[in-house]
């Protein structure tokens, strides 16, 4: 007992000195589409600095799919020789819906599915329409809509 109260004590002495040498993490800065977006992984990919993803730069356009077939393609997708890529959650895709995220991205402005499955209601999915500004909706999960694959954060369905 006496060890995990000194181990303690210790952290706690050390954790003002480590936040502040970490800085503030970066989703809380709001940064213009300009400076937000950065080419990755040789422009296949767009690293989003706001918030940590990678998103692909240019999603298939005019490719309606089910919201199985949209997972099964983000989960076989390669982009800049990188595998790993998912559906985001609808927290993540509704990010991208910024003034002019056009100058980073080629993509229909249209809805894309989300992996955040309509809470009540499993059988739906929510979708957002992307166009500068968002729209969200939900739809019967057998039905098509677009897929805009992400990389990174933690992709979890909490529905």
């Amino acid at each position: 007992m006496q060890r995990f109260v000194t181990a303690t004590v210790l952290s706690l002495a050390l954790a003002p000195a480590l936040a502040s040498a970490a800085g503030p993490p970066t989703w809380d800065k709001i940064a213009s589409a300009n400076s937000r977006f950065k080419p990755a992984l040789s422009g296949a990919a767009t690293l989003d600095k706001e918030t940590g993803l990678v998103w692909e730069t240019t999603p298939t356009q005019g490719v309606y799919r089910t919201f199985a077939a949209a997972q099964a393609r983000c989960a076989g997708l390669v982009v800049g020789g990188r595998a790993g890529w998912r559906v985001p959650t609808i927290e993540e895709l509704t990010s991208l819906a910024v003034p002019n995220p056009g100058a980073a991205f080629t993509y229909d402005s249209d809805y894309y599915w989300t992996a955040t499955t309509v809470a009540g209601t499993p059988a739906n999915a929510w979708l957002v329409y992307i166009s500068g500004s968002s729209t969200v909706a939900s739809l019967a999960k057998g039905n098509a809509e677009l897929v805009w694959c992400v990389r990174g954060g933690h992709g979890y369905d909490g529905q």
